[in-house]
């Protein structure tokens, strides 16, 4: 994740981390999501292209 956001944030593109609340089993603080954008999609999938899906 953390290498993600700094290939995105080289290029450009406003990234933002959620760290988790902790009112379920993930510990409060945990890094759960990077969200990356706005931008042009190509610019993003320039960064995420490659990552599969879940």
């Amino acid at each position: 994740m953390n290498r993600i956001k700094e290939t995105a944030e080289h290029r450009g593109i406003p990234t933002f981390i959620v760290a988790d609340a902790g009112r379920t089993q993930v510990v409060a603080g945990s890094k759960t999501v990077l969200a990356v954008g706005p931008g042009r999609k190509a610019d993003i999938d320039s960064v995420t292209g490659k990552l599969r899906l879940l």
